[in-house]
């Protein structure tokens, strides 16, 4: 066993501000569940830094040909924060780094 990690990355370009919020689904749901309200997570860094999240969880081994329950949804928002309003921005998205 070892950890899933997902690091997401958000580059506000230009003079534009974004902010990035991820949700994904708490650990007593079902994972696999799309989720917009439980586990929160957010960065909201100023203008010129980059918003970064990190998330992890446990791997888990089960049995022979046992659903595994190692996947999440994670849902993100993108959400602007000062600047025009259509200024461009670059999200990557990375995992087990």
């Amino acid at each position: 066993d070892s950890t899933i990690r997902a690091t997401l990355t958000l580059h506000s370009l230009g003079e534009t501000d974004y902010d990035l919020v991820v949700f994904r689904a708490a650990a007593s749901m079902t994972p696999m569940v799309r989720e917009c309200v439980a586990n929160e997570t957010s960065s909201a860094r100023p203008v010129g830094e980059v918003d970064r999240i990190e998330l992890s969880w446990p791997d888990v081994t089960n049995g022979l040909f046992a659903s595994d329950g190692d996947g999440r949804i994670l849902s993100v928002l993108v959400r602007h924060a000062a600047g025009p309003c259509d200024g461009p921005w670059r999200l990557e998205v990375s995992g087990n780094r």
